[in-house]
């Protein structure tokens, strides 16, 4: 692809912007490691809620889409359209807990909920596997996919495309901290928004307009556009459609918020502001973010038919050099490039936390004073950046690899929901989980099993080896949740603890009785805006309406529920 002078000039003014903000957040993020990871607990909904959607907005997701598109179809993105239902769980639940924690990384709440030398290794364990493992695999095939489309878009050898994106990644996520990394985000988030539209408008109208565009994708891929699959008992496609729908969703390592997440509904201002964030990053996330890649994966069958061009992954990079015009195509290389820092930098950050927190400060140097973790906190980001470019030279399929980490995690969604809510769950059960998911995940990975049939035999695996590890082992001492459950109140099956208090928290519950009104207001408030932004596209007018409509009426319900005080803690 020909890149013009004014282009290189729009590449290269990104990258200057990038190092004057971490430059000049630097100070500010090396006083503590609270500030460092967390921003001193200071954000306010709006830019924490864009922060974590720009974190999503990864250079390897327009890829992965796009694969899934000419693969499977359009239906095919409840891959992770299901998760929805969990980030609903997210907004009005898991958002005020994770604030009223005021915990640095989701592992350091296992020494707050559990005790003893179980808990200790627990947090070890997960703080290892999380920020070794599962973190080294996202930022690995985030960097893949870069490294495709700087050799798509610009002809760059991938060797010298790698280092490139790994230096300045790690050149800023060492320098800024937290603060470099939501300010910029936020910059990011707006910078891809525009060039993935722009993207998509001139993929149209190189067709000939939308109806064009839609025509031919079906008559290159019939049934492509369809949102839902076409249901037939007894079909494989309808049994994994089923399984996605009915377990995808909690059969998670994050299904309650937790990694990246819950790093940012902690830096929250307070609750509210949580709360407001966690529900304007779930409306973004899926009615914003992905419906301009999902046209140009459409426009794709038409410029690079199925029978000639196998690696669909390279599709996406591939039409900015065949659909937009000279003087474009360096703006949506810096889109891109904007996209790929806003996840790296987020990876960086969270798992050096893990790093610092749970394995460095808690079990090899408690004393040292907070510029020594700032320290420790910046080799560990480098670390990290290096061993993630050696990790993106093994990932092949982007697509392959999200289903590879969500299978080792499955088993552990049930039982990261019910430690807040059941007094009965000990470290001994999440640790159980946590091996038993992961080793039978990465097995049935290697033995080709499909990804829903896996997520079926590990949820089913770790459910039944977790849940009778549990009721063998002793439950944490009730001082020990008492204190827990003062601290975040979470409401729920806590009966026997509630019982000892002698004084009951004043607040009400997150968990009661009236929660399932409003997790069912939210499902419908984004499932209406995501399918009814795409019905529209489509051209079904009636039935984007109703979807609207719908979104409409829940959003202003709750609106008005949630305008007062008296769900929120103030004091924190």
């Amino acid at each position: 692809m020909y890149l013009t002078s004014f282009d290189w000039t729009v590449i290269f003014g990104y990258g200057v912007l990038v190092v004057v903000i971490g430059v000049f957040l630097a100070r500010r993020a090396g006083k503590n490691t609270e500030q460092f990871f967390l921003g001193g607990r200071s954000l306010p909904w709006w830019l924490l809620g864009t922060s974590m959607v720009a974190t999503t907005f990864a250079a390897d997701t327009p890829l992965a889409i796009t694969e899934i598109v000419r693969t499977e179809g359009v239906w095919g993105n409840w891959f992770w359209w299901t998760w929805a239902v969990g980030h609903t769980l997210a907004v009005f639940l898991f958002s005020r807990l994770w604030r009223r924690a005021e915990v640095l990384t989701d592992a350091e709440l296992i020494e707050l909920r559990y005790s003893g030398k179980a808990a200790a290794a627990l947090r070890g364990t997960k703080a290892g596997l999380m920020a070794l493992v599962f973190n080294l695999l996202i930022l690995g095939w985030v960097t893949r996919a870069m490294v495709t489309i700087l050799r798509e878009t610009m002809n760059i050898p991938e060797v010298w495309a790698l280092v490139a994106c790994g230096l300045l990644a790690v050149f800023y996520a060492t320098m800024a901290g937290f603060w470099g990394v939501v300010i910029t985000d936020l910059i990011q988030f707006v910078l891809a928004m525009i060039g993935s539209i722009s993207f998509a408008v001139f993929a149209a109208w190189k067709l000939g307009g939308l109806d064009s565009l839609l025509e031919k994708a079906e008559s290159a891929k019939p049934g492509v556009t369809d949102l839902v699959p076409q249901l037939m008992i007894g079909e494989p496609q309808t049994t994994k459609f089923l399984i996605l729908i009915f377990i995808g969703w909690w059969a998670t390592h994050n299904a309650d918020a937790g990694g990246y997440m819950m790093q940012r509904l902690s830096s929250a201002k307070d609750e509210r502001h949580a709360l407001g964030g966690a529900m304007w990053f779930a409306v973004s996330h899926y009615a914003l973010r992905a419906w301009p890649w999902i046209l140009v994966a459409l426009a794709s069958l038409s410029f690079l038919p199925l029978d000639g061009f196998a690696e669909h992954k390279a599709a996406y990079p591939r039409l900015i050099g065949m659909v937009l015009p000279v003087g474009l195509r360096g703006l949506m290389v810096a889109c891109l490039l904007a996209a790929f820092m806003s996840t790296v930098d987020t990876h960086l950050n969270w798992g050096a936390s893990y790093i610092v927190s749970d394995l460095y400060k808690r079990f090899l140097k408690k004393d040292g004073d907070e510029r020594h973790y700032v320290f420790i906190a910046r080799v560990a980001s480098v670390f990290l950046g290096v061993a993630a470019s050696f990790v993106s030279l093994g990932i092949e399929s982007i697509k392959g690899s999200w289903a590879l980490l969500y299978s080792m995690g499955a088993g552990l969604g049930p039982f990261l929901i019910l430690r807040w809510f059941w007094w009965r769950i000990n470290a001994w059960t999440e640790l159980s989980a946590l091996f038993v998911s992961v080793f039978t995940g990465a097995l049935l990975a290697m033995l080709g099993v499909d990804y829903e049939y896996r997520l079926l035999i590990v949820v089913a695996s770790s459910l039944l080896g977790a849940s009778i590890v549990t009721f063998l082992t002793k439950p944490v001492e009730l001082s020990k949740l008492e204190s827990f459950y003062k601290k975040v109140v979470p409401g729920g099956f806590w009966g026997p603890i509630r019982k000892t208090m002698e004084r009951k928290p004043v607040l009400e519950p997150i968990m009661r009785k009236s929660i399932g009104v409003d997790l069912s207001l939210g499902i419908m408030l984004i499932y209406g805006a995501t399918l009814g932004v795409g019905k529209l596209l489509f051209q079904e007018l009636l039935q984007g309406a109703l979807l609207f409509s719908i979104c409409f009426v829940s959003g202003s319900v709750l609106w008005f529920r949630y305008s007062g005080k008296k769900f929120f803690r103030q004091d924190i």
